[in-house]
């Protein structure tokens, strides 16, 4: 090709050295001549410009590093889930279902840091505020306390810088035990400005569809016909008084809405409904990945410029009464409206689940029809039904009922009324722990592991109980003198 366009140009001042021939060309002749070789030229230069723009892009593509997902893909990356190591300080509660004393907590690490100081918001979710970033230790179980017929999970979803760009959406599900949670969707800027541009440009489609019937209507003809062909016609435009339909019927043989039609723009009308009848279609055109707002935990946009920690908390109804459940989270990771990847599985995690409710005492007025009901419902966890038919009778029961419901001060005065056993003293440890008293709750505590040393492991499925073993450093080697 090089060589042809070398020809052109030779032939062309070839052809200006023989001043026989190019005399003997007329004008017209010249200039057609000047511009098939300057056209032919042109074509060349274009062809080699675009080869030379093809061969720069596939030296580019040949050289450079493997794009991004095809990075993701190889190393098969993932998010990791894990389980904080904190200790939630509380103020001391009260005997009521007030959650007041809960709506600001300090997250603490164990050994004293502050991780974040942390607020809930409306929907009871803890937004964090002035947070730290510090070097955090995560577990892969965690012992959990059925209370109130409920659990409180919490776990941190972690993704690495690698897995972010700004042009993706990351989409991460948690299961729990076949239990589907609240998605968390990581957005990227940029994802998200091409979303916001969809919704920008369905708004102008909306803004297009005349929504105003007399638009279609051309009032100036129809004004100058009447005016020119029915002059008694347009004379009402000048009276104020009402005319009916019949009086303009029968004055004219035609009705109002006949002469509307007639000066209606039918075809522009037609278009408009052909529009409007295409609202649903031109959304899914230019909306392919709506901005979800609802059954959703999390929608951020970030930058990705560093990992990304998100600290997810549920409280969930306690099923079947099981004591163990397991939770991972798999996701995808999406372009527009497509799904580049599918983000493997999260290692497991593992909830132990304890309830109070394996101190129930079953031996109790067992002949009473309104306490075998109460005694029913306390273990079917219909705790306020339980206290309901437990109330009159003021034993361990009574008080396991009001433990569940929260209700700490008057499960407090019955325990205390009733005898030392070996479970009447964990439970008074446990409601000394929740309202503040924790040296009783310590005294009360260990007596009870003097009575029944599998205490000792009980307490660590107790939050309460492990808070107190952590917080004076107990173990059972300990004794207290009765």
């Amino acid at each position: 090709m090089r060589q042809f366009f070398k020809k052109l140009i030779a032939d062309y001042k070839e052809a200006q050295k023989h001043p026989d021939d190019w005399d003997e060309m007329d004008y017209y002749e010249r200039k057609n001549y000047t511009r098939a070789v300057l056209c032919g030229c042109s074509f060349m230069l274009n062809i080699l410009l675009l080869i030379a723009v093809l061969i720069g892009i596939f030296t580019c593509h040949s050289c450079s590093a493997p794009g991004k997902i095809q990075t993701v893909k190889e190393q098969q990356m993932k998010a990791s889930i894990g389980i904080p190591e904190y200790e939630m300080r509380r103020s001391a509660r009260q005997d009521s279902t007030n959650t007041s004393d809960f709506q600001k907590q300090e997250i603490s690490l164990t050994d004293g840091s502050i991780l974040m100081r942390a607020e809930a918001d409306e929907n009871g979710e803890m937004v964090a505020r002035d947070r730290i970033i510090p070097s955090v230790v995560v577990a892969r179980f965690r012992n959990i306390a059925e209370r109130g017929g409920k659990v409180n999970i919490e776990f941190e979803i972690r993704v690495p810088e690698g897995m972010l760009d700004e042009m993706w959406q990351l989409r991460f599900y948690p299961n729990l035990d076949g239990r589907k949670l609240e998605p968390v969707y990581i957005t990227g800027t940029k994802y998200r400005e091409s979303q916001l541009k969809g919704y920008e440009r369905y708004n102008r489609f909306i803004a297009s569809i005349i929504t105003d019937s007399t638009r279609f209507i051309n009032l100036k003809a129809l004004e100058l016909f009447i005016q020119r062909n029915i002059p008694d016609l347009y004379a009402f435009k000048q009276d104020s008084t009402l005319v009916s339909e019949a009086q303009f019927t029968s004055v004219f043989g035609v009705t109002e809405q006949e002469a509307i039609d007639h000066y209606t723009r039918k075809l522009s009308k037609r278009l408009n409904a052909r529009r409007a009848a295409r609202s649903s279609a031109m959304y899914r055109r230019h909306v392919p990945v709506p901005i979800v707002s609802e059954g959703i935990r999390l929608d951020t946009v970030i930058r990705a410029d560093e990992e990304f920690v998100y600290l997810y908390r549920e409280t969930l109804p306690a099923r079947d009464g099981r004591k163990k459940a397991k939770l991972s989270v798999c996701g995808k990771i999406f372009e527009l409206n497509k799904a580049i990847y599918t983000i493997p599985p999260t290692d497991t995690l593992t909830y132990y689940i304890s309830s109070l409710t394996a101190f129930i005492d079953k031996s109790l007025n067992p002949y009473d029809a309104k306490y075998r009901d109460g005694l029913a419902a306390l273990q079917n966890r219909d705790y306020k039904r339980a206290v309901t038919l437990l109330q009159s009778y003021q034993d361990i029961n009574t008080a396991l009922a009001y433990l569940e419901m929260d209700y700490n001060g008057t499960a407090r005065i019955i325990l205390e009324n009733l005898p030392d056993s070996e479970n009447v003293l964990y439970l008074k440890a446990v409601v000394y722990a929740r309202t503040g008293r924790e040296e009783q709750a310590r005294e009360s505590f260990l007596k009870a592991c003097e009575l029944k040393p599998s205490f000792w492991h009980r307490g660590n499925l107790d939050p309460e109980i492990s808070y107190l073993v952590q917080r004076f450093n107990l173990s059972n080697t300990q004794s207290i003198n009765f």
